[in-house]
């Protein structure tokens, strides 16, 4: 509760004393990570990127990185593998995880071809002697 209002603190002192802020790009990534998460593909002039819900596909030709499309996913992101104009993302939900295909040939509108599930089965082996 005190961070929410230190920060707004910070935006009414700011805006009464006439600072503007400019944006200047606006990119989304997961707050996951680790050693093991694919979570940014460059590939040609596109910068593939997964977040907590979703694919994000940037333009790289200009001087301002440009979100061209976004597509939104059931699930937990966790990684990503970019391959012959598919991209696959995999799902961490528990016990059942899944791998989207997404066919971005066309790149302003990317869509799910296929959705594979599996289940995760958790083996307890009980050793006696």
């Amino acid at each position: 509760m005190k961070k929410w209002i230190s920060i707004i603190g910070l935006i009414v002192t700011f805006y009464t004393n006439g600072i503007e802020f400019t944006k200047l790009s606006q990119f989304s990534l997961s707050e996951f990570y680790d050693a093991n998460h694919t979570d940014l593909i460059l590939d040609a002039d596109y910068l593939f990127a997964i977040n907590n819900r979703s694919l994000q596909i940037f333009d790289t030709c200009s001087q301002e990185l440009e979100m061209i499309s976004e597509l939104n996913l059931e699930g937990i992101l966790s990684n990503l593998v970019i391959k012959n104009n598919f991209a696959y993302v995999s799902i961490a939900d528990y016990d059942l995880k899944r791998i989207y295909r997404i066919d971005y040939t066309d790149i302003e509108n990317p869509i799910v071809t296929d959705t594979f599930f599996f289940l995760m089965v958790k083996v307890l082996l009980l050793v006696t002697n």
